[in-house]
């Protein structure tokens, strides 16, 4: 992993990185290996190497795949009898990583940091705000009014996958539907 950094450091292509590392998905750790998937490119990102890399840009990937990684993340690393993290790199995953002068100079939209904080690559909720995922809970909110929140305190998992861009930081109507509908669910 190292060697894969310098070399993105000294100015090569993160795409030969990305075909060495390709991701496998999660089904296949069950022995679903007989089921392949016909996924057609779609949009610019996916017809040549991308203009600004980052490790997590581009991705691609389907809806059973990123529940099966929001499962593992619940299940604290361990995806059906496989251990694919350890329970504590999760833990530290999905803590609150910001110190509170950081989040003081952050130029991210007014109040986010009241009530969330930023693990490695997610969202953390740091303090409930109406109805919605629980003190603890991780995830992450897209552009497109995507969202996926695990939230350990209730055994939840809720994913919403929307492709309408957001205009303001202020969620649409339907998301907090969405939100509202999938917390009323609970029956306990």
């Amino acid at each position: 992993l190292s060697e894969n950094f310098r070399a993105i450091g000294k100015g090569a292509s993160l795409d030969p990185v990305r075909q060495r590392r390709r991701v496998v998905p999660l089904e296949a750790l069950d022995g679903v290996r007989d089921r392949q998937r016909k996924v057609k490119p779609c949009g610019k990102a996916l017809r040549g190497p991308d203009l600004l890399q980052s490790g997590g840009g581009g991705l691609v990937s389907t809806a059973d795949d990123y529940l099966a990684f929001a499962r593992m993340m619940l299940s604290r690393g361990r995806y059906g009898k496989e251990r694919m993290l350890s329970r504590p790199t999760v833990e530290l995953m999905t803590s609150d990583q910001l110190t509170p002068e950081q989040k003081a100079v952050s130029p991210f939209f007014p109040g986010f940091w009241d009530s969330h904080g930023w693990g490695f690559g997610l969202s953390v909720i740091t303090r409930r705000d109406g109805v919605g995922p629980s003190s603890g809970s991780f995830g992450w909110d897209g552009g497109f009014h995507t969202s996926c929140y695990v939230d350990p305190h209730e055994d939840m998992v809720a994913i919403l996958l929307c492709q309408r861009l957001m205009t303001s930081p202020t969620p649409s109507d339907f998301y907090a539907d969405f939100w509202t509908l999938a917390y009323q669910a609970i029956d306990d």
